[in-house]
């Protein structure tokens, strides 16, 4: 008999950030982890609610070669194959290639990005390190990590979810165009009315030059999600 995803994702969620608690305090930069159990919190108030694949941690690109040392020191090999991968992640795309640590019955993957946009983007990118400059402490399964404020959160999400939507690479496999998308983003703002206000999000988004992606988000997520609390 199968396991109801909900009941399995907490057991996977634990051996995951059992995996952070021991490369976190190794990490001597600023980094915060996003999506995934963060925004499981954040969004629908419990851990576990989401699944996941991995666990995604966004750092700036002038500290990747930091974090590589640390996830190798704890036993993580990067999926990368040769230079050339490194050097076209690096430069057309968000992130570098996942790192993964094989267990008896999981793999532990991580996925470090550098960027909140994707690599195609040709506007103003945004200062990562001032970006993070005020990530702050959340407990998952009772390890403390470093994530987002809310209003970062909120930017952070739409600009992902708004790649997932629109990636011409991924929507050549298939249509990544789903309603968990856009229930993301309703319930982060449904759960968080202050710190998810619209004068608190407009700022953020107007900072880090988002504007038009959430208002594609959130007017779709509205026609989706028909609340009050989009007016």
């Amino acid at each position: 008999m199968e396991m109801d995803p909900l009941q399995l994702n907490p057991i996977i969620g634990k051996m995951r950030y059992n995996e952070l608690s021991a490369i976190l305090p190794d990490v001597a930069f600023p980094y915060a982890v996003v999506k995934g159990e963060v925004l499981s919190l954040y969004a629908y108030g419990a851990v576990g609610q989401r699944t996941s694949s991995d666990v995604d941690i966004l750092v700036s690109r002038s500290h990747l070669e930091e974090m590589d040392r640390v996830l190798i020191q704890h036993g993580f090999c990067t999926t990368t194959k040769n230079r050339r991968e490194a050097v076209m992640a690096l430069a057309f795309s968000h992130q570098v290639k996942p790192y993964v640590k094989r267990r008896a019955f999981l793999s532990i993957d991580l996925d470090i990005n550098f960027d909140i946009f994707w690599g195609e983007y040709t506007g103003a990118r945004v200062d990562m390190d001032d970006f993070l400059s005020d990530a702050q402490p959340v407990e998952i399964y009772g390890v403390k990590v470093m994530t987002l404020p809310m209003g970062k959160t909120f930017v952070q999400l739409v600009l992902h979810h708004y790649k997932e939507m629109n990636s011409l690479y991924l929507l050549a496999e298939h249509n990544y165009i789903r309603r968990s998308l856009f229930q993301d983003l309703y319930f982060l703002v449904k759960r968080n009315p202050q710190t998810c206000s619209p004068e608190a999000v407009m700022a953020q988004c107007e900072a880090c030059g988002a504007m038009p992606y959430a208002y594609y988000m959130v007017y779709y997520s509205s026609l989706v999600f028909p609340d009050a609390v989009w007016q």
